[in-house]
């Protein structure tokens, strides 16, 4: 008998003896006893494969006996009607890369998508079978669909995720989530030194756990592979014309895959080539391959980790904490817990003067900061001991003991918070994350919270809780409930300007788009105009001038990005720009002003076209580096932050300075015209 060439649907061939002419050798099923693999479509790059560095070879070959042809014909149907209605569905997946590409991850390398082949699909349910899961259906899969978010930097996938799950767990209005609102299954992917997967790691918890999410697995891979992978079900997507019998609730899933460039650049050379290997090479050149592509991995993780280290060199945060110091909420909490028994109240007032210890010892010798440290430190224990002296009592009135133990807590939020060390900085994490799992609306505890994230430089966090705490403000039933009673005037007044700030470092933080950084300063500009009007209705000065500042700040990097482009009615134009431009001058002395709004007025004047003031620009240069001679390698600029580092080179460029940048302390020069 001739051998048959015909092919299956799965992209199987026969091999077995037959009469010629079959086109598919399904028609003559039941003499097969032997099938072996020739093609799989090279265009899928099988994201559930996960950093499988395996021999191509060593892949298991499909074996289905004569009697299980008929379950393998209806299997073959089941997974065809599957991936047919995958198919149709991935149009709202390209949609929604489509919109991450241009607008919310426009700082990502890529966002890409797939479907699942038919033959990979009805690979994927024999192995499983074979390998002790006999049940294992197609609907079984849970990569049906694909989506993978390709960044940069490693460090950026922490930030990429927490947009996706925004977007997934609907908490934001920007994006209509294609996505049921509920995370199936996430599995973390990690390797390389311990130092790099305790950080990966620990970055990636904190954004699940800020959804009240937790990974279901961490693997730790023998090469660096430093992956996130989400299982999510597209809303409204049962299939449709289909042989299975499918669950009421079954919806088609997608993977969601968060992956390095490098990483993702060698994982689809090793797909490519071992499909490629393992239709037609010999087991010599595999194996000379597969040890090639080993080789390969180890370059592409150095060029990872290398070029992560760059970009945290980069932004590398000064000694100083931004967005400043952090203040107490403006409250008595003791005059509002009279009902306390003798013992706890007495507790309280003990941690509140050694707070005021503290802050004192911080004000008559900042430079000492060790001691100040120390002080909060001392004084963060004491709270958390007389919360759980009041957590103890049985027959205390609930609403006395709900307060006592938020606003104790709080308290010591703010004494790691004033401490700044990154160690301290999560304990205020783990602290104010329980406190507002309990009290979700509390907005003094989203405003701690954006705090905290923003001094770990964790802006994505730090922007969503602030946005969170803005929403509430406007919401007059949820700011009845407020504790502790801040006046909302100051919670106005702050929690904007906080937010705004965060925006802007944000954008400054990484790559943004001209169409990203021109809707933030548009964003931060509204919010300044907020803080401002309730800076107005407190009549504090200070706020005022801080407010105006940011105001003119905001509207003029708007300007200076839209320049040449058309405006719309509702846009900031210039004569805005100049009516604020004009109130700050009236508020400040030109004489004695901090350096940042010296900034702003001679950024102001140089792109408003009012004039060039290099007399303020010297200034600037003086408050922030001063001496004749100004060192600019990179070593020697992370001792400034990056407001400093950008009103340096905007000083320089007014006095039409030229900043010569080298990485080494001994290439240093000086700025020369």
């Amino acid at each position: 008998m001739e051998q048959c060439k015909g092919i299956t649907q799965r992209g199987l061939q026969c091999k077995n003896p037959a009469k010629a002419g079959h086109e598919f050798c399904s028609k003559h099923l039941p003499k097969i006893e032997n099938i072996v693999e020739i093609d799989i479509s090279s265009e899928e790059s099988d994201i559930d494969t996960g950093n499988n560095t395996k021999s191509p070879s060593t892949q298991p070959t499909i074996t289905p006996g004569p009697q299980n042809v008929k379950n393998t014909a209806t299997l073959e149907a089941e997974c065809q009607g599957l991936v047919l209605n995958a198919t149709r569905k991935i149009v709202v997946l390209d949609d929604l890369a489509r919109q991450l590409r241009r607008k919310q991850l426009s700082g990502a390398y890529t966002v890409k998508t797939r479907v699942k082949t038919e033959g990979r699909l009805f690979e994927k349910v024999m192995e499983k079978r074979e390998n002790g899961k006999p049940d294992y259906a197609p609907t079984s899969a849970t990569d049906l669909l694909g989506m993978r978010v390709v960044s940069l930097f490693r460090s950026e996938i922490p930030q990429h995720l927490d947009l996706l799950l925004r977007i997934i767990l609907q908490k934001q209005n920007e994006v209509l989530s294609p996505f049921e609102p509920h995370v199936e299954e996430t599995i973390i992917y990690v390797s390389g030194q311990k130092s790099e997967r305790a950080k990966f790691t620990s970055d990636i918890k904190t954004v699940l756990k800020s959804f009240g999410l937790q990974p279901d697995d961490i693997q730790e891979k023998e090469s660096s592979y430093s992956s996130v992978h989400l299982i999510v079900r597209l809303h409204d997507s049962k299939p449709e014309n289909t042989t299975l019998l499918l669950p009421e609730d079954y919806a088609i899933p997608v993977e969601i895959q968060f992956r390095e460039v490098f990483e993702d650049a060698w994982g689809e050379i090793n797909h490519r080539l071992g499909y490629s290997l393992q239709r037609s090479a010999t087991s010599i050149v595999k194996d000379d391959v597969s040890r090639s592509l080993i080789v390969l991995k180890a370059f592409t993780d150095g060029c990872a980790s290398f070029s992560t280290n760059i970009a945290d060199r980069a932004s590398q945060p000064s000694e100083k904490q931004s967005p400043g110091p952090v203040k107490p909420f403006e409250f008595d909490l003791l005059s509002d817990l009279d009902d306390l028994p003798t013992k706890e109240k007495s507790a309280f007032k003990q941690a509140d003067e050694m707070v005021k210890e503290a802050e004192e010892l911080d004000e008559i010798d900042d430079s000492d900061k060790e001691k100040t440290q120390a002080a909060m430190r001392k004084a963060a224990n004491a709270w958390l001991q007389a919360v759980k002296q009041v957590e103890s009592l049985q027959n205390l009135d609930k609403y006395t003991k709900w307060k006592a133990i938020l606003g104790g807590k709080l308290s010591a939020a703010y004494c790691y918070l004033q401490y700044g060390t990154r160690s301290s900085l999560k304990k205020a994490e783990t602290l104010l994350l329980k406190l507002h799992k309990n009290n979700p609306d509390q907005v003094v505890v989203l405003q701690r919270l954006g705090q905290v994230y923003g001094k770990l430089n964790h802006h994505y966090l730090a922007i969503r809780y602030l946005e969170s705490a803005v929403e509430i403000l406007d919401d007059a039933d949820k700011m009845t409930e407020l504790w502790p009673p801040v006046e909302e005037s100051t919670l106005r007044s702050t929690i904007p300007r906080l937010l705004s700030y965060q925006l802007w470092r944000d954008i400054n933080s990484g790559v943004s788009s001209r169409e990203s950084i021109i809707a933030t300063c548009k964003r931060a500009y509204t919010l300044s105009l907020i803080s401002l009007q309730a800076s107005k209705d407190l009549d504090d000065d200070k706020r005022i001038v801080k407010d105006l500042n940011n105001a003119v700040f905001y509207s003029t990097r708007y300007l200076d990005e839209v320049r040449g482009m058309p405006l719309k009615e509702d846009e900031i134009d210039l004569n805005i720009a100049l009516q604020h431009l004009s109130e700050l001058e009236a508020k400040v002395d030109r004489k004695n002003i901090q350096w940042q709004i010296m900034d702003t007025l001679q950024y102001a004047y140089n792109v408003l076209k009012k004039s060039k003031d290099t007399e303020l620009a010297n200034r600037v240069i003086d408050a922030i580096w001063p001496g004749n001679e100004l060192p600019v390698d990179t070593d020697v600029l992370q001792v400034i932050d990056v407001d400093e580092r950008m009103a340096l080179l905007r000083a320089c460029k007014v006095l039409g300075l030229v900043a010569r940048i080298y990485m080494k302390p001994s290439n240093r020069r000086a700025i020369v015209k």
